[in-house]
């Protein structure tokens, strides 16, 4: 078929909802406890007047002592000592309360019950606002500072942050920062922040998939949106926003990664689990998870360049990498293949920019840029002008090269060949069984993520390899699920897709595609059939 016939050709498969994912569950359980509050405090009661609009203010749900030293007027409410207190609400709630019909009550069944539900409801709700209210009180604090220093004309930024937090929709809110669900994909999103501060109306808002954002958004990466450039300058940093640094390893020989928690990093020498080599400091490196970028504002206007270049600075990003260990008992045969199905699987994705020599960052203002071309003792300045000045007072930034990463957890279908194959047929075979995957299932690639590594030593000469297909929605969208259990026709599908191509190695009906581009010279569709076939 010409490619727009085979663009409407087949049957458009039916939408399903995975009610597995306890990202995707926990999400909805929490809409139907806050909109049965709201129904309540809002509608019934009508605390906030009778006159509500399609917004609800963020500042009717802080607390009094968070709202201390607020004038009144910034408020959008009368009533200066309302507080709309939903942990307390929900403390006092039943399940026979809140669900009348078992369509509710199934809701339940990936959650662990409604106890084990709301205790996860009240700690997200919590930990939400308190990051809302760190940054306000930051803010405040920056608003004295600037008024008693250089003036209240100074100090208008932070005036309109303030104001724009406190009426801020806190429905979108809660949606944004991934308490509620927001009805789209993909679910953890990282923003670069091109205004002064994220409460702000902006004339851009730019926000990616976190496993994309640590390439595009990292530091000195260059976005184009409305005819202009922004180019990323580092984190956002204002109040509970400050990077946590936690340790990885690639061990050099069978590239198996591990991580560990915050200032756990001894935990993670000592012998790689797989091929046994050494791990010692000079393997261990260093990586945060950001919440937001940001541009430097470095003008009024707070707004990018205009656009006049042909090409822009980007990063490309590495492999996405499953880093939980399995036993051979926990594998079953199937065929040519030995498969294992991890439902909570780890997964590891990082960026160490420039020819991979890491960024430098200063945890305290957020400044970052790559590690490549950076000149010893240069001064750095902070990306927003807090209390009137750009100087940054933490002479200290972390020296040692850390990357950007993302850990996350979804469902993993780990496929171990019973043949050996060199590096270059392992890359074609795993991505001739996604390829096959998605023929199966009837979804596009963008779905259905791929990995692998290598089960020993490879460079001595073991090349036992294990490839790792995964859904890319956060906890699991159930394609690999599927796929497990209608293996037999993935690989015939896989076969079918490199075996009626007639391209030379490789091409965009084969193999390819736009997130596999960094190993395009490697795909070859003949060494795929080769090991479908065995």
């Amino acid at each position: 078929l010409d490619p727009s016939a085979r663009l409407m050709s087949g049957i458009v498969r039916t939408p399903t909802v995975f009610t597995e994912n306890r990202i995707i569950a926990q999400r909805h359980f929490n809409a139907v406890v806050f909109a049965r509050f709201l129904r309540i405090r809002i509608a019934d009661e009508q605390q906030l007047g009778p006159d509500v609009g399609q917004q609800i203010p963020l500042a009717a749900f802080l607390s009094l002592e968070a709202r201390a030293n607020i004038p009144e007027g910034w408020l959008p409410f009368l009533r200066a000592n309302l507080w709309l207190n939903f942990v307390g609400w929900l403390e006092t709630q039943s399940e026979a309360q809140i669900f009348s019909t078992q369509a509710g009550r199934d809701l339940l069944l990936g959650l662990s019950g409604f106890e084990i539900a709301c205790a996860k409801t009240k700690e997200a709700y919590k930990q939400t606002l308190q990051d809302v209210v760190e940054e306000l009180s930051v803010l405040k604090e920056e608003y004295k500072k600037t008024v008693t220093k250089v003036g209240a004309s100074a100090a208008v930024n932070l005036e309109r942050a303030i104001q724009s937090s406190l009426k801020s929709d806190v429905i979108a809110v809660m949606a944004k920062r991934g308490f509620l669900p927001r009805y789209a994909f993909p679910l953890d999103t990282v923003t670069l922040e091109t205004g002064w501060s994220r409460w702000e109306t902006k004339e851009v808002e730019l926000s990616r998939d976190r496993a994309i954002a640590i390439a595009e958004f990292a530091p000195g990466a260059q976005v184009v949106a409305r005819k202009k450039i922004f180019t990323s300058a580092g984190l956002y940093i204002i109040g509970n926003d400050r990077p946590s640094r936690r340790w990885f390893y690639e061990c050099p020989d069978c590239k198996q990664i591990r991580t560990s928690l915050p200032e756990a990093k001894e935990s993670l020498k000592g012998e790689c689990d797989v091929c046994k080599k050494s791990i010692t400091d000079q393997y261990i490196k260093p990586f945060v998870e950001p919440v937001a970028f940001s541009i430097k504002m470095d003008n009024s206007k707070n707004a990018g360049e205009r656009l006049r270049r042909t090409s822009l600075i980007r990063q490309r990003q590495s492999a996405t990498r499953f880093i939980d260990s399995m036993a051979d008992t926990d594998f079953q045969e199937s065929g040519n293949f030995q498969l294992a199905l991890k439902e909570a699987g780890n997964l590891f994705r990082y960026n160490l920019g420039p020819k991979n020599e890491g960024f430098i960052l200063c945890p305290a203002c957020g400044h970052s840029e790559p590690k490549h071309g950076i000149k010893a003792g240069k001064k750095h300045q902070r990306l927003r002008p807090m209390s009137g000045s750009f100087d940054c007072k933490n002479e200290r930034p972390w020296t040692k090269p850390l990357a950007y990463g993302h850990q996350f957890e979804s469902y993993c279908l780990i496929v171990r060949p019973t043949f050996t194959c060199s590096e270059k047929q392992t890359i074609s075979l795993a991505y001739a069984l996604r390829k096959g995957l998605c023929s199966v299932l009837e979804v596009e690639a963008s779905d259905l993520g791929v990995s692998w590594r290598w089960l020993a030593n490879k460079n001595q000469g073991d090349q036992r390899a294990e490839i790792i297909l995964y859904d890319l929605t956060p906890g699991g969208a159930g394609f690999v699920k599927e796929g497990q259990e209608q293996w037999a026709l993935v690989v015939v599908k896989a076969i079918k897709a490199c075996d009626t191509c007639t391209c030379e190695q490789s091409c965009y009906d084969c193999l390819k595609d736009y997130s596999n581009q960094s190993y395009h010279e490697k795909l070859d569709r003949q060494k795929a059939i080769e090991a479908l076939l065995g």
